[in-house]
């Protein structure tokens, strides 16, 4: 099978698994990707990352809050 039918790692590169059938692109011609890799992410995905079974030994994928979206720091506590 063909290297574009398969997602990449996003350390190295590898092939991962396969994803000919998976829609990238919306019905508007919209396209998400990895601000970093530029890998493209599926439709309806807001963040993905994906590593290989060699990459995964030595790193790891963390999912933590977006503090800048999740923490009004302009706004007081309301009293009870």
């Amino acid at each position: 099978m063909a290297g574009c039918d398969y997602y990449s790692c996003d350390v190295c590169g590898r092939k991962t698994f396969y994803d000919a059938e998976v829609q990238y692109e919306s019905w508007d011609g919209k396209r998400n990707e990895n601000p970093v890799t530029h890998h493209p992410w599926p439709v309806g995905v807001g963040a993905m990352a994906v590593l290989c079974d060699e990459c995964a030994k030595t790193h790891a994928i963390t999912v933590a809050p977006n503090i800048a979206l999740s923490v009004k720091t302009d706004s007081k506590p309301k009293e009870v």
